[in-house]
């Protein structure tokens, strides 16, 4: 049987998204519990991961464009943004504030903000998926190859 999903609530309704979105990509607590333990790897690669991100962005014209909007937050330290980052990847549990949060970040970068969004063709935050899944692949790949070697020499 097909589930109705109301598109109103989707737009309107932060909890109501999530929840859609939670059981459709068939995100658990359990997904949260491993994203706290993955916290601990990636946390010391923050600055590096956000080096990379930026000078990815900003090497071509075209992604590049929409760092020069000025934006809600944008003008933040990049040490205000790690804490944040920081406290985002080790919530426990995924409360309506921070739901609200992620929206309103959601927001700007689409036509649904109200007030001056920067309007990010899907094909960039694809993109930009894609790119970072790749940094955290090398990231959890080297942990795992010292990981290895850990091993190897203790039974040596």
């Amino acid at each position: 049987m097909t589930e109705h999903i109301d598109i109103n609530q989707i737009n309107s309704n932060f909890r109501y998204r999530f929840d859609y979105l939670s059981k459709f990509l068939n995100f658990t607590s359990n997904d949260i519990a491993m994203l706290n333990k993955f916290a601990i790897i990636i946390l010391s690669h923050i600055p590096v991961i956000f080096d990379t991100v930026y000078r990815k962005l900003l090497s071509s014209d075209i992604t590049k464009q929409y760092f020069l909007i000025r934006n809600d937050g944008f003008e933040d330290p990049l040490t205000k943004k790690i804490y944040i980052l920081k406290r985002i990847l080790t919530q426990i549990e995924w409360n309506d504030t921070f739901l609200q949060n992620l929206s309103r970040i959601g927001k700007i970068h689409t036509n649904k903000a109200g007030s001056s969004s920067i309007n990010v063709d899907y094909i960039h935050i694809c993109v930009l998926f894609g790119f970072l899944e790749h940094i955290l692949i090398d990231i959890f790949y080297g942990q795992l190859k010292i990981l290895i070697i850990k091993i190897n020499m203790e039974y040596l």
